[in-house]
């Protein structure tokens, strides 16, 4: 019988089937092979992480007690834990090179590792340089951060990494700067030049910190000539309760709210008061009572403002407590007392003598006549510099000398000749129920308002208010020579003057 072969039909209907069962059965296998690599690498993950937590039992000392701790496969390679093999990925045999991020868990009280595939590099936030404790500047009300390349002012990194761009590090008296800058400067890439022009107010960031107010007694173990050290310590923003003889600062609680930090005008407010500005080298604006003061400080953070501050930064004028922070900062370790660079009564902020008003001068000296020049520019070190509260370049200026400053301080809420129909708000200003300093701050208004805890310090003028003349004036004027001071309080009726000006507060 004649055998016969399959047809082309019968074939092709073959392979069909074939096919069709091809595409059923390969993506199971598939499937199957990536789960069974899937689980060898999730073995090879325990085996890493395994490995890591016995690391960490031996190096104990290294892991931190908050925050997290970085390790390298290399480093667990380098003492022994794992070796090369156990660090190759089964699902394509490349070198495993992530990272064992190590995190301190304080609900279970130990340590937790978990192995992430990027780098350390990549997984590592930005480590700060400024190792002071002071809280981060909070940037979120529309301020960039700038730094002094020894030239001109920068845009910095707001991470504060190692490098030229780092903007802060408290420990060497850089304290942090910002600026309100022309829209086309406000997103600028790091270390970009800003000129001048385009800069519409310098701020210095005031860290929150808590102060030991019984040390401070007796001129901080000082003379009045030459008083000691305020002792401060930065806390965080959570913090409310202080150390042992210790209290938080007042300026860092602002009707309730708790603060990280304050930014305060570097220079004198200078400007008009339809365009109020903060810049160097330029007249203070002056002859208007303190109602317009108020009125034009709150322009910063306006509705609509020109200047790109947040409307929740809440620019205000500088409260007496909050220049009670900005001269108990200058007189601690982290302020021109603790600055190296200047000894004995040179420690002393110096004295803006300039008879024209001009923004950030300095007689190169605590005390000197009053001169129409600007003796040192405030980029001068150290004879301008010296002017500042840190005795560098990022601190703030012009709070000896200069014009008088009315701050939001008045006696008993008398109003006077300030300009108000009614007081704003009470968060804006410190109201002292006593015409006797010491009653006054014994009742605990005072403390940390730079009044009768460091009156006389440096041989400051120093008169407190009364009902004729509710207002506090601060810092003493370009001819006040060794009445002038960061230390100095006078008392005024709130009327505008010709020699008094005002500087400006934005929340952080």
């Amino acid at each position: 019988m004649k055998k016969k072969g399959f047809t082309l039909t019968e074939l092709l209907g073959v392979i069909i089937i074939l096919g069709l069962i091809a595409l059923i059965i390969f993506p199971n296998v598939n499937k199957s092979i990536r789960n069974s690599k899937k689980k060898l690498y999730d073995r090879q993950v325990g085996l890493i992480e395994e490995n890591a937590r016995k690391w960490g039992v031996d190096h104990a000392s290294m892991l931190p007690e908050s925050g997290a701790y970085y390790l390298e496969l290399t480093e667990l390679i380098k003492g022994g834990y794992i070796t090369g093999k156990e660090i190759k990925d089964p699902r394509d045999e490349s070198t495993m090179n992530g990272c064992v991020v190590i995190g301190y868990n304080a609900v279970y009280s130990q340590y937790d590792y978990k192995y992430t595939e990027a780098s350390c590099k990549e997984t590592k936030p930005p480590e700060n340089m400024d190792k002071s404790g002071a809280e981060v500047p909070t940037l979120s009300n529309g301020l960039i951060p700038i730094k002094w390349n020894g030239t001109t002012w920068i845009r910095a990194d707001k991470n504060n990494e190692a490098g030229n761009n780092q903007w802060y590090d408290y420990n060497t008296g850089m304290w942090a700067n910002a600026a309100a800058v022309a829209p086309d400067y406000r997103n600028v890439s790091v270390g970009t030049p800003i000129p001048e022009d385009k800069i519409d107010a310098y701020f210095v960031w005031i860290p929150r910190y808590e102060y030991d107010y019984v040390n401070i007694a007796n001129y901080a173990g000082g003379t009045a000539e030459t008083p000691g050290e305020i002792k401060v310590n930065f806390i965080k923003k959570d913090k409310t309760s202080p150390t042992a003889n210790y209290l938080i600062h007042p300026a860092f609680n602002f009707g309730g709210q708790e603060l990280a930090g304050i930014w305060v005008g570097k220079f004198e407010t200078t400007g008009s008061a339809s365009t109020p500005t903060i810049k160097p080298n330029v007249n203070s604006l002056r002859s208007q009572n303190v109602s317009t003061q108020f009125a034009t400080a709150q322009k910063f953070s306006a509705s609509g403002n020109s200047y790109g501050i947040s409307t929740s930064a809440d620019a205000h004028m500088m409260k007496n407590s909050e220049w009670g922070a900005v001269a108990y900062l200058s007189q601690s370790k982290y302020g021109k007392y603790g600055n190296s660079s200047y000894s004995g009564a040179n420690k002393e902020v110096y004295i803006n003598n300039n008879s024209n008003y001009v923004t950030g001068c300095s007689a190169g000296a605590p005390s000197s006549g009053n001169v129409s020049s600007c003796t040192n520019a405030y980029n001068v070190s150290p004879g301008g510099t010296g002017a500042s509260t840190s005795g560098t370049i990022y601190g703030v200026y012009d709070m000896s000398g200069g014009a008088w400053e009315y701050v939001m301080g008045v006696y008993n809420s008398t109003i006077k000749n300030a300009g108000f129909s009614s007081l704003p708000a009470s968060k804006y200003y410190d109201n002292y129920t006593s015409i006797d300093a010491t009653t006054a701050c014994n009742s605990g208004i005072c403390y940390g308002h730079a009044l009768s805890e460091t009156s006389g310090w440096y041989s400051d003028y120093a008169l407190f208010v009364v009902s004729g003349a509710p207002w506090f004036m601060r810092g003493g004027h370009y001819s006040g020579t060794t009445d002038a001071g960061v230390f100095c309080f006078n008392w005024s009726n709130g009327v505008a003057g010709s020699n008094i000006s005002f500087r400006v507060v934005v929340l952080g």
